[in-house]
């Protein structure tokens, strides 16, 4: 007896499928494999993965082999493991492909997995431990934790708090009212648009206000200590916009001038105590460079407690009314 080949029976795979990395451990992709309809004979059909951007041993484990499917079995799932190698990296993909079918002819034979590093989320979430990075999506007001790696933290239009661990990290909080907070490490902070407030934390870090009035805080003085400094890109020293955030309101503000050499020395040499007493502020150039200094409680330059910002993008006049204690 001849069987037309439409009348065997049709095999499928399951949908693409998209997985974050690291969400789970240990990790798998299943994909389910149907036959259209029972079959009287014995069907088999070979699978293999097929690396595209995704790397078999790196990124996931190679799988191949023969299903077979005894009459009357109509689905059976292949396993691929997908494995963490602690890198931030672009969505990477593999292929699965069917070949070969015996007794049965096939339809979907090729899908694509897509890993990816990105956890995306619309509720208030904390990166897992090996996931990377965090986008926050909707429109609702939630917020975002990273981890102990090096995360990507984005905030959705709403107004968010994203909150930075260790790690080199970076943060972008995009519209709405939005507070970011690098914790330790040297970190990257994008406000956004609106009015946010911007705290570097330890580590050398890179402060971007964006739009609206921006409150760069540095209620901790040794969060900028000389020895590790941050960079504001973007104060607009104007009247009615960017802010430095203290904890304690400033006594005065001084233009210091230029000092001779960019260390410890060089900058003890212009904030005197005359120029730099307790509690004040004080501005000082080196070449073409605007630095801010903010003092703690003992007059003169102390390099391990008084904060120095260096403010490469300037807009306006810095004065005392650049200083505020309010959060809002």
């Amino acid at each position: 007896v001849n069987i037309a080949d439409n009348d065997l029976p049709i095999i499928d795979l399951s949908a693409n499928q998209t997985v974050v990395e690291g969400i789970t451990s240990p990790q798998n992709v299943i994909y389910t494999v149907t036959l259209s309809s029972d079959s009287t004979e014995t069907v088999t059909v070979q699978y293999a993965t097929v690396n595209n951007t995704a790397i078999a041993g790196s990124d996931y484990t190679a799988t191949s082999g023969t299903l077979t499917f005894d009459p009357g079995v109509t689905s059976q799932d292949i396993i691929i493991p997908i494995l963490n190698n602690s890198l931030n990296e672009a969505q990477e993909t593999f292929n699965l492909t069917l070949s070969s079918p015996t007794n049965a002819q096939l339809g979907t034979s090729i899908t694509v997995t897509t890993i990816t590093d990105t956890l995306t989320q619309n509720v208030t979430s904390t990166l897992p431990t090996n996931v990377e990075n965090l986008t926050l999506t909707g429109t609702t007001a939630i917020n975002g934790t990273g981890n102990a790696g090096d995360n990507v933290l984005i905030g959705n239009s709403a107004n968010n708090i994203l909150t930075a661990l260790a790690g080199h990290d970076t943060l972008n909080g995009g519209a709405g009212n939005d507070t970011l907070d690098g914790g330790d490490g040297n970190d990257l902070l994008f406000g956004g648009a609106s009015n946010d407030i911007l705290t570097g934390g330890l580590g050398k870090d890179s402060l971007t206000g964006g739009l609206g009035v921006d409150r760069f805080d540095y209620r901790t003085l040794a969060d900028s200590v000389f020895s590790s400094f941050d960079v504001i890109t973007d104060f607009n020293a104007n009247t009615g916009n960017d802010l430095f955030l203290v904890t304690i309101a400033r006594t005065g503000f001084s233009n210091a001038g230029i000092v001779a050499t960019l260390d410890t020395n060089g900058i003890a040499a212009q904030l005197t105590n005359t120029t730099f007493t307790a509690n004040s502020a004080a501005q000082f150039s080196f070449g073409s460079r605007t630095f801010v200094a903010i003092n703690d409680a003992t007059a003169g330059f102390g390099a391990t407690t008084d904060a120095i910002i260096e403010v490469t993008g300037l807009t306006g006049t810095l004065g005392l009314n650049n200083f505020t204690t309010t959060l809002v």
